[in-house]
């Protein structure tokens, strides 16, 4: 079910997404794609093309888009709704809060390069704050997607069974290949990747292909560590925390976000309130930067060695 070998994966997680609503798009006459003026980026011309009448592209107006989505879902439609993730998330937050989470109306929201994956776009297209704007939300569904095989899967899911407000951030680009294809998914329910007992390192979306290669460093080291995929960030799964928690002797979160308020904030407020141990939070504390992924990723000290070396000094 899981591949553990350093390959990259064949289909961009992008390309997967627009398989997955097509998918659903050809079973369910009220889907409909919501893009704004970034159809190259997304890919979304499959869908255009495809489904011409339930296709719109509305400029660069993700406000708009929202509650375009949100007026469509009065009436019964399922929209899906692109953008780059800042802007999927800070400049359309309170029509999401309002016209979706609030009201209870269906909406995937698509946010495309979080955090560092954005590279060259720089510090302004990087969100470091998105996981924790929607996690904030009632009623609300945040995912963290790490390869092509979960984000069809997770697409698939909600297309099909649309309910409340939905966020989806991911990696357009090809990402390491982490799961084996026509693997199931269950939303809310974390996945073991790796086991071990001396150290569990909690990963979603792209920090998952680091958290790997840590381990492999580590147990190199003679360090048995354990990895978990929380790729549904909001439901948190509280039972794969709290059992690593009993079992592990050591507990570290990896953050593609501002570790205010991401996926280490998530496991420890399940930590707090039912097994209090020590999590070694890593992520985010200032602003994104210009440079390729590779870079960002010494830039913030996210490669496999460094990581190594933080944890190993934090035991």
């Amino acid at each position: 079910m899981i591949v553990q070998e350093n390959i990259i994966d064949n289909k961009e997680i992008r390309t997967a997404c627009l398989d997955g609503i097509i998918e659903i798009a050809k079973k369910d006459d009220k889907v409909c794609f919501i893009d704004t003026d970034l159809v190259a980026s997304s890919g979304s011309g499959v869908f255009q093309k495809a489904f011409p009448k339930r296709f719109f592209n509305i400029g660069i107006m993700e406000a708009e888009a929202i509650s375009m989505a949100a007026g469509l879902g009065v009436t019964g439609y399922k929209c899906f709704v692109h953008s780059f993730a800042p802007f999927a998330s800070r400049r359309c937050f309170d029509q999401a809060a309002v016209s979706s989470a609030y009201t209870d109306i269906p909406i995937v929201i698509l946010g495309t390069d979080p955090g560092i994956t954005t590279a060259y776009n720089g510090g302004t297209h990087t969100t470091f704050e998105d996981i924790a704007m929607f996690r904030s939300l009632s009623n609300t569904k945040v995912f963290d997607i790490c390869d092509s095989v979960q984000m069809y899967a997770i697409i698939k899911e909600l297309g099909q069974n649309m309910k409340g407000l939905n966020y989806v951030r991911f990696a357009r680009r090809p990402s390491r290949k982490i799961y084996q294809d026509e693997m199931s998914f269950e939303i809310g329910k974390g996945i073991m990747i790796r086991e071990g007992i001396d150290i569990c390192i909690f990963a979603s979306g792209a920090m998952v292909s680091q958290a790997l290669d840590t381990a492999d460093i580590l147990k190199s080291q003679g360090k048995s560590v354990r990895v978990i995929d929380l790729f549904t960030i909001l439901p948190i799964d509280k039972d794969i925390i709290i059992k690593a928690a009993k079992e592990c002797k050591h507990l570290v979160a990896l953050d593609n976000h501002n570790i205010r308020g991401g996926l280490g904030s998530a496991i420890a407020e399940v930590l707090v309130a039912h097994h209090p141990v020590k999590l070694q939070q890593i992520g985010a504390e200032s602003f994104g930067q210009v440079a390729t992924f590779a870079q960002l990723l010494d830039i913030f000290a996210w490669t496999g060695d460094k990581l190594a070396k933080k944890i190993l000094k934090a035991i």
